[in-house]
């Protein structure tokens, strides 16, 4: 091997540089790509939450005996004018003072409710709150499976940091009986070897709040049982095995866990950006 103070300033500027590419490749990766993944996921669950909230009072108000009463006579209603023709006095269910509420008069002041939502309305958002509680699992099962491709390239890139670092090491070694021995002038060396520790540490922290939320996505997307609407005690398999919490719940808890900063997360950001931030000095 070649001794430290045999380098050349020009082997010692292309090492240099070669660290510090490797270390603003990761720095970007983990920023645009891994972090801004997790980011797009914890919007997806915050989602899924507020449709669960949503669905079960939808669903409740449908089931509601005034909504209820009032379905049925909006069925009567059209069931009527279907048979016969009526005039534009007697028409929107045959009460010719309903055509008081349209015009340039507003609403009026004797009645507080004038306005209201029909239950056709209720139902239409219950059904486009379904579609888009369906659209939000399936956002969220691919933007698991990219945050696992992010990882596993974030791993590649990890491995080719080690591989110049044994690689570079040698420069830095003395050739007598394999001893390590530096030079007064180490500080760069010292310098590469804190970097590589550094990535290495953000990649564990990683790949532990990684694992954290492929539990927790699960947790959601199985939450999803024909009960979603009105469920309270929670939801079980044909083997018995499930969870106390409804689906709300269970959605509920894994967002308020879900998030870098929370008190589940294993991510010191401190820490981490501070490594990041090395390639911008």
């Amino acid at each position: 091997s070649i001794r430290r103070g045999q380098l050349s300033q020009k082997q010692q500027q292309s090492v240099k540089k070669r660290y510090y590419q490797l270390l603003r490749s990761f720095a970007d990766k983990v920023q645009h790509s891994w972090i801004d993944i997790d980011d797009q996921l914890l919007s997806v669950v915050q989602n899924i939450v507020s449709i669960r909230s949503r669905l079960r009072q939808e669903w409740s108000l449908l089931n509601s005996p005034m909504i209820r009463k009032k379905a049925e006579w909006e069925a009567t209603t059209e069931e009527r004018n279907r048979s016969k023709p009526l005039s534009l006095d007697a028409q929107d269910g045959g009460d010719p003072s309903s055509w008081k509420y349209f015009g340039f008069q507003g609403k009026p002041r004797e009645d507080t409710c004038s306005f209201h939502l029909l239950s056709s309305d209720v139902r239409l958002a219950l059904l486009h709150d379904l579609d888009q509680h369906e659209k939000m699992i399936a956002g969220l099962r691919t933007l698991m499976s990219n945050l696992v491709e992010c990882h596993d390239s974030l791993g590649r890139l990890v491995g080719n940091v080690w591989q110049y670092h044994l690689e570079s090491g040698a420069l830095f070694q003395r050739d007598k009986e394999g001893q390590e021995c530096f030079e007064d002038d180490d500080k760069d060396y010292r310098t590469y070897e804190s970097i590589v520790r550094g990535i290495n540490e953000v990649f564990e922290m990683l790949s532990m709040e990684l694992y954290r939320k492929q539990c927790l996505a699960p947790a959601v997307i199985d939450s999803t049982d024909d009960e979603l609407l009105d469920s309270k005690d929670g939801y079980y398999d044909d083997n018995g095995f499930g969870d106390d919490r409804d689906s709300l719940q269970i959605a509920l808890e894994c967002c308020k866990s879900w998030p870098r900063k929370s008190g589940c997360s294993l991510v010191n950001e401190q820490r981490m950006f501070a490594v990041l931030n090395m390639g911008n000095q």
